[in-house]
Order: structure tokens, then C-alpha cells, then sequence
């Protein structure tokens, strides 16, 4: 499985578990730390973020780290498989964090300004423009 498949899983996984996520990636993506790659910043600590998604397995402590090592691998959240996988993996997630990011940021704006609001401060501003040249006119 390529590294793009694996993180447009992960992608798709917070996008329906985790809204917003990407909002709270906030610091350089580091698939090798586990507060610096994309699940420990949407929650802290990746392998706390594994504890709270797999407390069903928690009574079988060997079991427990297979599934949610094997389940982070599928998702591409873990950064342990090569240092070219990595990279790829890394550019893809920065990827995915600015154009969710963005689309969050221009809803934002939208929501803020709606279509009047936008037509009457083009008219203040062309008012305002049209004071400054009468201004330089009259000078």
C-alpha cells in the first residue's frame, strides 16, 4: 500500500472522527515524534490518541499494540517504515493540513462577510478614493 493511500486513510478517518482537525496541527508535521506528528497534535500525544481509540483491547496489553501499531501504519500516522516513506508521508499530511486549513479559513470569511457587506465597503472604499483625488484637484 503506497504511502498517499495510507494518508488519504488517515485523512478520511479525522475528517469523519475528528472535525477540525487540521486546525490544531499548528506545528511542523514530525512522523517520528509523538507530539509533533498529526495525531499528537489534534490530541496531545499519539500513542494516548491510540490508548483512547483502542480502550477495548486494553486488558490485553500485547494485543493492544499490534492492532493500533498496525491500524496507525494503514492510516499513515506512524513514521517508522524508512526514511523515503516518511518524507512522502510527511508532504502528503502538510498537504492535506493546508487545503483543510484553508477551506476552514475562507468559510470563516464567509460566514463573517456576506455579499452586501462586501458591496457596501467597495463603495466606501471608492468614495474614499474619489475624496482623495478631489483632494489633489483642489491643491
Amino acid at each position: 500500500m503506497s504511502a498517499a493511500s495510507r494518508v488519504n486513510r488517515g485523512v478520511k478517518y479525522l475528517d469523519k472522527h475528528e472535525p477540525g482537525w487540521a486546525e490544531k496541527v499548528v506545528r511542523p508535521i514530525n512522523l517520528c515524534s509523538q507530539t509533533n506528528c498529526v495525531l499528537g497534535q489534534v490530541d496531545g500525544d499519539f500513542f494516548d490518541y491510540l490508548d483512547k481509540k483502542f480502550t477495548w483491547l486494553a486488558w490485553l496489553p500485547p494485543y493492544h499494540y499490534v492492532v493500533s501499531g498496525v491500524w496507525s501504519i494503514l492510516h499513515g500516522f506512524d513514521g517508522h517504515e524508512g526514511m523515503g516513506v516518511i518524507d512522502e508521508a510527511t508532504e502528503l499530511w502538510r498537504v492535506a493540513v493546508e487545503d483543510r486549513q484553508s477551506e476552514a479559513e475562507w468559510r470563516r470569511i464567509g460566514e463573517f462577510l456576506d455579499e452586501s457587506r462586501c458591496q457596501s465597503a467597495a463603495a466606501r472604499i471608492r468614495e474614499y478614493e474619489a475624496s482623495l483625488n478631489k483632494e489633489k484637484v483642489s491643491a
